[in-house]
C-alpha cells in the first residue's frame, strides 16, 4: 500500500478533470434499463445474490415443430414416452478492492502548493482523503463497467484462486453470426438465424451497442438504405444514426469504449443486471478504515458483484472481420479414415460455397480462404451419412472434425 505524502501527491490549482476516459455508458445502461422484475432483483438492474455462483437461467428444448401421422388404430395405444430435460447456466460473483493511505501532514497541509506561484491560488483538492476515495470507486466502477463486456470466466477452486465473472462477449455463444462487413442484410439474418434458437424480439427493448470507432460504419451502412432522409436544413453537416429499423422492430444504437471494434452486441436490456453479494451489515462497494500503524489514515474500498446476463440466447453477438480462415479436421466413421469424402461449407445467409475432399490415409481435409460467415456443414461420400452441423468461421482457423455413420 503506497501512502499519499506531500511530496508524492502534489497540490495545484486550476480547474481538475480526468486524463482518462471515465464513462462506464453500458453499467449506466443496465442500472437504468436492466432487469427489473426477477429473482432477486431489487432495483432497476440490480440483484442481490447469496452465494458465489447463481442462475441465469434453465432452458428446456421441445423439439420443432412438425405435423403429426398417428391412425385411430396405432391412437389407441399410448406412444413410447421421451422426457424433456432441462439444463442451468450460470455465473459467479467476484471481488472488488482497492487501498487509500493519505498522512496526517498530507491531509492537513492543503494549503501548501506546487506548480505556478500566483496569489489568491486554491488548491483544487481540499480534502485529499476523499478525493483517493472517490478516484478509487470511480476506478472500481470502470472495472466493473469492463467486465460486464469482456469478462472471462474462471472458478476459484481453493481461497487461493480468484473466482472471475463472465461478462458479454464470452457468455453469448449461442447467437454468434459473423460477417465481412455490418449492414442491414447481416443484422436481418443474424436476428432471423438467432430466432430458431429461441430468440425473441423485445420492442422496445433491443440495443446494438458497439464500439465508437463503428458509428462510423454503422452511418454509412444504414443512411444509404431505403427510407432514410436527411433534414431540409442547409446549415447541417453530418449524421449520426440512433435507432435502425429492422424487419422485427426498432433498434436502439449505442456505444462502449470497451467493446472490441468489430463486435456488435445485439442485447436485450431487461434481461441484464448486476448481481451483488453483500457483506452482512457493511452492504456492498463500501469504504472503510483500517487499522492505524501511524500518522496515516488508512482504508479499502470493497465490493463483491457479478454479471447476469440472462438467458444467453436472448442476446447476438455479431462478429466483423475481413480476414479468411482455414477449416480443416478429419472424417471418420468411428476409428476408420474415410477417404474421398466431399466436405461442403454453405453460408447460411449468402449462399456461397467452399469445399474439400478428404485424403486417403488419415482421413484428413482443410478448406482454405473461408471468409466470415455462418456455415452449413454437409458431408457426401456412399455408403455413408452425417446428421449436418453449424459453424462460424470468424476470422481464426477452425478445427472440426467429423464422424459419418455408414448405413
Amino acid at each position: 500500500m503506497a501512502t499519499a505524502y506531500t511530496d508524492t501527491v502534489l497540490n495545484y490549482s486550476g480547474l481538475l478533470y480526468s486524463t482518462t476516459d471515465n464513462n462506464t455508458r453500458l453499467l449506466d445502461a443496465v442500472y437504468t434499463r436492466g432487469k427489473a422484475f426477477g429473482d432477486g432483483i431489487f432495483g432497476i438492474g440490480k440483484r442481490r445474490v447469496n452465494s458465489i455462483q447463481f442462475a441465469l437461467s434453465s432452458g428446456f428444448d421441445v423439439g420443432d415443430g412438425s405435423q403429426p401421422e398417428i391412425s385411430e388404430q396405432s391412437s389407441t395405444v399410448a406412444p413410447n414416452a421421451s422426457p424433456i430435460t432441462r439444463n442451468q447456466q450460470d455465473n459467479c460473483i467476484q471481488i472488488f478492492q482497492d487501498s487509500v493511505d493519505v498522512s496526517y501532514l498530507k491531509q492537513s497541509a492543503n494549503g501548501t502548493m506546487a506548480g505556478l506561484n500566483i496569489a489568491g491560488q486554491a488548491n483544487n483538492v481540499p480534502n485529499e482523503l476523499d478525493f483517493q476515495i472517490s478516484g478509487k470507486m470511480l476506478k472500481q466502477k470502470k472495472d466493473l463497467n469492463y467486465t460486464l463486456i469482456n469478462g472471462q470466466y474462471q472458478a476459484g477452486s481453493n481461497n487461493a484462486t480468484a473466482w472471475k465473472s463472465r461478462g458479454l462477449v464470452a457468455g453469448i455463444t449461442t447467437n454468434v453470426i459473423a460477417g465481412a462487413s455490418m449492414s442491414g442484410a447481416l443484422l436481418n439474418n443474424g436476428i432471423t438465424a438467432a430466432i430458431a434458437n429461441g430468440f425473441v424480439f423485445d420492442g422496445g427493448r433491443m440495443e446494438l451497442w458497439c464500439n465508437p470507432a463503428d458509428l462510423n460504419t454503422i452511418n454509412s451502412a444504414f443512411s444509404s438504405a431505403t427510407g432514410f432522409g436527411l433534414p431540409a436544413s442547409r446549415t447541417e453537416g453530418g449524421l449520426a444514426i440512433t435507432k435502425i429499423m429492422t424487419n422485427f422492430g426498432e433498434v436502439v444504437v449505442n456505444y462502449d469504449a470497451n467493446i472490441v471494434a468489430g463486435t456488435y452486441l445485439l442485447l436485450n436490456m431487461s434481461e441484464l443486471a448486476i448481481a451483488e453479494l453483500d457483506v452482512p451489515g457493511k452492504g456492498n462497494f463500501f469504504y472503510e478504515a483500517l487499522s492505524k500503524t501511524g500518522a496515516a489514515e488508512k482504508g479499502q474500498i470493497y465490493g463483491q458483484a457479478g454479471i447476469d446476463y440472462g438467458a444467453e440466447w436472448k442476446h447476438i453477438q455479431f462478429v466483423i472481420t475481413s480476414s479468411t480462415a482455414t477449416v480443416s479436421g478429419t472424417v471418420k466413421a468411428g476409428s476408420t479414415a474415410i477417404e474421398g469424402a466431399t466436405v461442403t461449407l454453405k453460408e447460411k445467409f449468402s449462399g456461397t460455397t467452399k469445399t474439400g475432399t478428404s485424403a486417403e490415409s488419415t482421413g484428413a481435409y482443410s478448406i482454405s480462404s473461408v471468409a466470415a460467415g455462418v456455415y452449413d456443414v454437409t458431408v457426401a461420400k456412399d455408403g455413408y451419412t452425417y446428421d449436418g452441423t453449424t459453424i462460424v468461421v470468424a476470422g481464426e482457423d477452425t478445427t472440426l472434425n467429423i464422424a459419418v455413420t455408414s448405413v
